[in-house]
């Protein structure tokens, strides 16, 4: 899709701002409608436009009220917050409406740089969003689930990580699909808590890696090197036999246990006890890597790096969407990065979505990069059919520094 083209609603109370932004973002090929208070925004009219940008301070109905609002709409569009109140202010607006389940492409602090507003209106082709569990109950989810586990048709996608210079295939995360058998389309999260309440969160992690080690045996008979990283709890870290069973999933897919990586969140082990931390020595002696997932939502987890044998820390998305224009999450950014690197682990970036990002991630010396810029999550023959042409796009990308992959 065409980065240009898009309809964008522009609320912002000062008149000569607004006319002044959207000459140039018409210039740049987009419809633009404008208003000069939130009590214009109204759900019928924010269904037709892809892009709201929306000053924060406004009379009638200010910009924190108004994605309030916004969040209870499950509308598709996506928001860029502007203000004159600082970064601070921006971006804990930001945080707290992806928090509410908006769509936040990023932040700008006035006075606006247009090229800045430009790359963020361009991040990742709009796509329904999926409510949580499309409104059925938990215990039809979970039903659906273990019917699901029963015949062995658990829905995984895969994403592609690459490398931060070369970018070739580097591995790939193993994530929930989208489409369940009984269910029709629902949003991962809503697996996640139906499973978890009714007690089937470890069942749905080894059926997830039953799959995952077996695509990983796939892209490796390919001739494509990287491991398979799958998402686990820590309750079921800490099961008796958590250890001796990845063990066997391993085995049953003829990989090595160093091709799977087990990400835990930083919040998960934040207060490691010692049966996780056991554990967690455990996969390290059997050959498993570990990676730190969400890294920088909770920086004072990072202490917790002196104790833990993690092979892998991978930045928030977060981080990455807030560096693009603050230096404060920029500082952060290069930090957790350089952190990494001294300590001889891994880092990936999360959540890379365009060439600027990309740039950032190679200033700041991360090993790999993961978002919708390499490519979204899909199934895995067709990651297997993408892995090809990823390979010799690698080459190209490189050789231009990093250009858009068109994927």
């Amino acid at each position: 899709m065409s980065i240009a083209g898009r309809t964008i609603l522009l609320l912002d109370d000062d008149v000569a701002l607004r006319e002044e932004l959207a000459e140039s973002l018409a210039a740049a090929g987009h419809h633009v409608e404008l208003a000069g208070d939130g009590g214009a925004a109204s759900e019928e009219r924010l269904r037709t436009v892809d892009i709201l940008i929306l000053d924060l301070s406004m009379p009638v109905i200010d910009g924190v009220d108004l994605l309030h609002r916004i969040s209870a709409m499950n509308l598709s569009l996506r928001i860029i917050l502007i203000s004159g109140h600082g970064d601070a202010v921006l971006h804990v607006a930001a945080l707290a409406a992806r928090r509410a389940g908006v769509q936040v492409n990023g932040a700008l602090a006035k006075p606006i740089d247009v090229d800045a507003l430009l790359g963020l209106i361009a991040i990742d082709p709009l796509e329904p969003r999926l409510a949580p569990s499309d409104g059925l109950g938990p215990e039809a989810i979970a039903a659906a689930l273990s019917s699901a586990m029963a015949a062995g048709c658990v829905p995984v996608t895969y994403q592609p990580k690459v490398d931060a210079r070369s970018f070739a295939f580097a591995g790939a995360e193993a994530l929930l699909g989208n489409i369940w058998p009984g269910l029709g389309s629902i949003a991962p999260p809503g697996i996640v808590a139906a499973a978890q309440q009714a007690g089937l969160l470890s069942d749905l992690t080894y059926a997830v890696a039953a799959e995952a080690t077996a695509a990983c045996a796939a892209w490796r008979a390919a001739g494509f090197q990287g491991p398979v990283s799958i998402n686990v709890p820590i309750e079921a870290v800490l099961a008796a036999d958590f250890v001796p069973r990845m063990i066997r999933k391993a085995a049953m897919a003829s990989i090595p246990s160093s091709c799977v990586l087990l990400e835990l969140t930083e919040d998960a082990i934040y207060d490691s006890s010692a049966e996780a931390l056991g554990a967690l020595a455990k996969l390290r002696l059997a050959g498993f890597g570990l990676s730190l997932d969400d890294v920088g939502q909770r920086q004072s987890g990072l202490v917790q790096l002196a104790n833990l044998p993690v092979t892998e820390l991978k930045i928030d998305m977060e981080i990455v969407r807030q560096a693009r224009t603050s230096l404060k999450a920029r500082s952060i950014y290069f930090a957790l990065a350089d952190l990494g690197r001294r300590s001889g682990i891994a880092v990936t970036a999360e959540g890379v979505e365009h060439a600027g990002d990309v740039r950032l991630a190679q200033e700041a010396g991360v090993t790999c990069l993961q978002g919708y810029w390499v490519a979204r999550k899909m199934p895995l023959p067709d990651l297997l059919a993408l892995l090809p042409g990823l390979e010799m796009d690698s080459r190209v990308r490189a050789a231009d520094g990093g250009g858009d992959p068109g994927i």
